[in-house]
């Protein structure tokens, strides 16, 4: 239904958005003005570190020389290195500006859900309540959690409301909207959550051009809709292609090149039992408590720390399905339903049909993102049942609509009493927080048919009724999530390790490899069982886990995140099948100087290999595999010679000459400068990791690079004094390069002409 004011004023319109922004400020308030910062998860362990490392290069990274023995940066999706919001690091410290940089992503989806639900035919306080339950549902709320997620999400309303305004309209400017939106999203990070979502918005406009409703309905106005469309996904592609055109090499050569088996993919599915949190939100509690992460779950940390959609939502479903849009809600109802089947991963089987025959899907992991969806589905229904209540309301027609809120609520009830009666329903929760839960969860609910019994009475007021509605939803999704993302002080970030500067130390320009070992008996890879949230991530950090090390630019061998080279995983599995003595000497190869085990201390690797050496015999190995045995046998002697694999063309190297260190003369995240001054031809063995794109240059002339010990690089150096200078540039650098600018221009171009041709046209 339109909104009944023709003309609204500027107040009107503005005012909603306003609302948006002050309830996203609230939400976020501890980190925006009283120096707090959150630590909790990922944010921690991973996104702070790592957007620190980009900022401190002035957002230019392709390469990161801390991780491993070094891995593409930028070419990591995750690392969200194109992603245009990524400029916000640079104003400050990354913990600082964390609460920012959440606070403005929710301040978009929000916005973009307002607007979406706008194009619906929503009056505006029905849609600013379907934005804000879909901001603060448990499906969105979550992602504060996972930042790459959040940046791809915070992006799925707006491509909708963009999608069907296209199909509406089918002009060029919305065309080239939509093209701009969806390549923002594939920038964000995760691609799985825009194939979603495409996925979804192709359902949707099939749905409604197959209802005719919308002026596409004519064989030619579909074929130019079609042309438009494929149109902005080009456009997408083609802003976006400096970020996939880098990942799609990496992919083939991460731990995702074959896909991921179903097991794989469906890590964090959303479990059956689970299904209790839609009705009973997770308990958050302060996080000095043991028991906060888990909450009322006694046995693990979910990945979406909440799917609570809210009961206020959830009760006003059948009045969406009652009201006079009932074709549009049941699409919503069909998404909502289909995308928490997908959630549930290989319990519900869908997950299972979709990966073997989606194609693509395979690459991708958890299932549960697909809950994003079922939380902007379930806030347009909310919207919607917010905008039929006062129909619904009317005189002869209320007792009915009374009772369809009444019956839920009253089912509702009776089904926690039940489920509280008897123990050994839950016997995986904790009761007592549980029940806590529960019970203001009922405030709400009573709430709810207080407010409705009261307009029973005095319907004069029930044009009152949305904004009441939208003030108790906004308040039980509020209280239901405000201690999800728990805050420490800023000091967690900065305090110095006193162990740390043992692992800095190093002579010259490479600072010294060190492997860091993963504390023992670690239940959870995100939350101890037996410590508050605050104390096991501080114990991550003074052992430097997973990419604390980063912080202080050490170089760790063991750091990696969940997209990550295969050599990696080769690495790993060498290590955890080699005897001390094997794996010592592993270590060794890899140039790793200390091995820091938690509660053991650091100790001194022995006969760690320098970082840049020439090596004066070889042995050659067939292929990659047969490399990894050579690396393994006893009979190579990794002082004396190197294993090259797949070289055949140069004369073969031999003798007993030891191997003899270089100087490195220059270190950086893409250039590394070596001079090496010897009496006889050798390989320049440079122990970081072998990447396509890695350039060599002896004296200024171009010289292969080669695999060498499996993992590392090699360049041929004649004898005599050279200077040899090692550069990362991807491999199709200057084509992404090329294919992003000419979208822009395209983009830019496309934007400017029409009104150039209309100011004609006006003359």
């Amino acid at each position: 239904m339109p909104d009944p004011t023709p003309h609204p004023s500027l107040a009107s319109r503005i005012l909603p958005l306003l609302i948006i922004a002050a309830v996203v400020t609230l939400f976020f308030a501890p980190a925006l003005f009283f120096g707090k910062a959150y630590f909790f998860r990922d944010l921690c362990m991973e996104i702070v570190p790592k957007r620190q490392f980009w900022a401190d290069h002035h957002g230019f990274v392709l390469w990161n020389p801390y991780v491993f023995a070094g891995e593409p940066y930028a070419a990591n999706p995750q690392s969200s290195a194109f992603y245009p919001l990524s400029w916000l690091w640079l104003l400050g410290p990354a913990e600082v500006m964390l609460g920012p940089y959440l606070a403005l992503h929710f301040l978009l989806a929000g916005v973009f859900a307002y607007l979406l639900f706008l194009e619906l035919g929503l009056r505006r306080t029905s849609a600013l309540a379907g934005s804000l339950a879909f901001t603060l549902g448990g499906g969105f709320v979550s992602l504060q959690l996972q930042v790459v997620n959040l940046n791809s999400a915070a992006w799925v309303a707006g491509i909708f409301w963009m999608g069907i305004r296209l199909q509406k309209t089918g002009s060029l400017r919305s065309t080239l909207a939509l093209g701009i939106l969806v390549g923002l999203q594939i920038l964000g990070g995760e691609p799985e959550i825009c194939y979603l979502t495409l996925l979804a918005l192709g359902a949707y406009l099939l749905c409604m051009g197959a209802m005719n409703r919308a002026p596409t309905s004519a064989p030619k106005s579909r074929r130019e809709f079609l042309g438009r469309l494929l149109l902005a996904l080009v456009l997408a592609l083609g802003l976006s292609a400096i970020q996939w055109i880098l990942t799609l090499e990496m992919t083939g050569l991460s731990n995702r090149a074959a896909g991921l088996n179903l097991a794989q993919a469906s890590a964090y599915s959303l479990e059956a039992r689970d299904l209790i949190s839609l009705i009973v939100p997770h308990a958050f509690l302060e996080p000095v408590s043991k028991h906060w992460g888990f909450g009322f779950w006694s046995e693990r940390l979910p990945y979406f720390l909440s799917i609570y959609p809210g009961i206020i939502v959830l009760l006003l479903l059948p009045v969406a399905l009652r009201s006079g849009r009932r074709r549009e809600a049941l699409f919503w109802t069909g998404l909502a339903l289909i995308s928490l089947w997908l959630a549930l991963g290989p319990e519900g089987h869908l997950y299972t049909l979709a990966h073997r025959w989606l194609p693509g899907l395979d690459r991708f992991r958890f299932p549960e993102r697909a809950l994003i969806l079922f939380g902007l589905a379930l806030a347009g229904l909310a919207g919607l049942g917010i905008e039929a209540l006062p129909d619904q309301f009317r005189p002869g027609g209320t007792i009915r609509s009374y009772l369809m809120v009444l019956v839920p609520a009253l089912l509702y009830g009776i089904f926690l009493e039940v489920w509280l009666s008897r123990p050994s329903l839950y016997d995986y929760l904790d009761p007592w927080l549980f029940f806590h839960s529960a019970l203001q969860v009922m405030y709400f609910v009573l709430a709810l048919v207080l407010i409705l019994g009261l307009l029973l009475l005095a319907s004069r007021f029930r044009r009152l009724i949305p904004a009441a509605v939208c003030l108790l939803l906004v308040l039980d999704l509020f209280l239901a999530h405000r201690l999800l993302n728990p805050t420490t002080n800023r000091t967690f970030y900065t305090s110095t390790l006193a162990w740390v500067q043992e692992l800095k130390s190093s002579s010259g320009p490479l600072p010294s490899r060190v492997y860091i070992s993963p504390p023992p008996n670690l239940p959870d890879q995100f939350l101890g069982r037996d410590e508050a949230p605050l104390d096991f991530y501080r114990s991550q950090r003074e052992w430097l886990q997973p990419f604390f090390a980063l912080d202080y630019r050490i170089p760790d061998l063991q750091a990696h995140s969940s997209f990550r080279l295969g050599l990696f995983d080769e690495m790993q599995s060498l290590l955890a099948q080699a005897d001390p003595a094997r794996r010592n000497r592993l270590l060794a190869l890899s140039g790793v100087t200390r091995l820091a085990i938690p509660g053991q201390g650091v100790r001194p690797v022995l006969n760690p290999l320098p970082r840049a050496y020439l090596a004066f015999a070889e042995r050659r190995a067939e292929n990659h595999d047969q490399a990894l045995r050579y690396l393994l046998d006893w009979k190579f002697d990794p002082m004396k010679e190197v294993i090259l694999e797949d070289e055949t063309r140069l004369p073969l190297l031999s003798g007993d000459k030891p191997i003899q260190a270089v100087e490195v003369t220059k270190a950086e995240n893409e250039r590394v400068e070596v001079v090496t001054d010897a009496d006889r031809p050798g390989w320049l063995v440079l122990l970081d990791t072998y990447y396509p794109g890695w350039q060599a240059r002896v004296d200024g002339k171009p010289e292969p690079v080669r695999p060498a010990n499996g993992f590392f690089r090699a360049v041929r150096v004649p004898a005599g004094r050279h200077q040899v200078r090692f550069e990362y540039r991807p491999s199709h650098w200057r084509l992404a390069w090329g294919l992003t600018a000419g979208a822009a221009l395209l983009a830019a171009l496309l934007w400017i002409i029409p009104r150039r041709i209309r100011k004609e046209g006006c003359r």
